[in-house]
């Protein structure tokens, strides 16, 4: 673990791409189903994710909290305000009012507050989620189209130089209970990372890093989805099962084996019914071309 601490501090001396309170992996997982291999292995162009908004993930408590200050009808002003301030000065492109504040009061009476965070970190981040796990049933499972799908790792001493200053990465904390806030002045931009980095334990099992990046500094897809890029080199290995269709693994080994790619992998990994109900096995590896044509960094 120390090793690994001082291969992200020579790789980004200043901690603004790495955290700089996780040890980071050298390698992180994408689960992907088989029609988004144009993205994340894609012919002769940079490996894209798709960067998405907190408020558009699939947990209904992403960015939640609990709020331990006294909030009544003698303080609902006060709190407005406060709230409006914190909010406008997180996002100063997109301002809230005292209004905003009181109408998301009268949506969400409970919860309006973790909305309103929510949904301004939103307008401003956008989330790329990885796992430290390849073999999770779970999320083979959902995100890999039921186990016909595929999982990639990727090096990610390769993106500190194409995402540093746009990106940070994150590992995700889980906790049984919500964070608390103990006022509204505690939604600032010191935390505001942490806040999108919290998620409770039901959600342990992804084990989880995230890439959170500033959704002003990406490129759209032409259909207007944000989008980051990073280099094929940081490609590390490909994972399919014995329910991935013949015809994607062969759509892999011609990508990695095209001369015009920047792949230096050479095998696919078979991942089958596992000795357990939580986990996929390995059962072996499939070369895709000799080993004294793989290609060298």
């Amino acid at each position: 673990m120390k090793e690994e601490f001082w291969r992200a501090r020579l790789l980004d001396p200043d901690q603004t791409f790495f955290d700089q309170f996780s040890q980071p992996p050298q390698v992180l997982y994408k689960y992907i189903p088989a029609h988004r291999l144009d993205n994340v292995l894609p012919d002769e162009k940079p490996c894209s994710f798709r960067v998405t908004p907190p408020n558009e993930l699939n947990d209904i408590n992403e960015i939640n909290y609990k709020s331990l200050f006294v909030d009544d009808e003698k303080n609902r002003e006060n709190i407005n305000r406060e709230y409006a301030s914190a909010l406008t000065e997180l996002f100063p492109e997109s301002p809230v009012s005292v209004d905003d504040v009181e109408r998301f009061r009268q949506k969400y009476p409970r919860v309006y507050g973790a909305e309103l965070t929510c949904d301004q970190l939103s307008k401003r981040y956008g989330i790329t989620s990885f796992s430290t796990r390849r073999d999770d049933v779970k999320m083979w499972s959902h995100y890999a189209d039921n186990c016909k799908g595929v999982v990639i790792g990727y090096n990610i001493d390769y993106w500190v130089r194409h995402l540093i200053g746009t990106s940070i990465i994150r590992q995700v904390r889980y906790a049984d209970n919500l964070p608390p806030v103990i006022g509204p002045r505690v939604v600032n931009q010191e935390n505001a990372y942490g806040f999108m980095s919290s998620k409770g334990v039901a959600w342990e099992y992804e084990q989880e890093w995230r890439l959170i990046t500033e959704l002003s500094k990406v490129q759209q897809s032409g259909s207007g989805i944000a989008v980051i890029t990073v280099p094929q080199e940081s490609v590390s290995s490909i994972l399919v099962t014995d329910r991935t269709s013949e015809e994607t693994v062969d759509i892999i080994v011609r990508r990695l084996n095209n001369p015009s790619n920047n792949y230096r992998i050479w095998r696919i990994d078979r991942m089958q019914r596992g000795h357990d109900a939580t986990t996929l096995a390995f059962i072996g590896q499939m070369k895709t071309r000799s080993q004294a044509s793989k290609k060298t960094t």
